[in-house]
């Protein structure tokens, strides 16, 4: 993202993963905030996990992109 002048930051953290992005989300007044999804199951189904689930429902006004892995 540095190479297209989009500035970027990293935020390691210890605690409940949910609370802690959501916490920062509301603190930092972003734009966009990028999650992960899991790895497909056995099914090869994904299944957005609490983590996902609970911070799309709680970013208010910022936008969530959600980034599929791939095996």
């Amino acid at each position: 993202l540095v190479l297209f002048g989009v500035p970027t930051e990293i935020e390691i953290r210890s605690g409940n993963p949910f609370s802690e992005i959501v916490r920062e989300i509301q603190a930092g007044g972003f734009d966009l905030v990028i999650l992960g999804a899991p790895l497909p199951g056995r099914d090869r189904h994904v299944s957005l996990t609490r983590v996902v689930d609970g911070v799309m429902k709680n970013a208010g006004d910022c936008s969530v992109l959600i980034v599929r892995s791939h095996t």
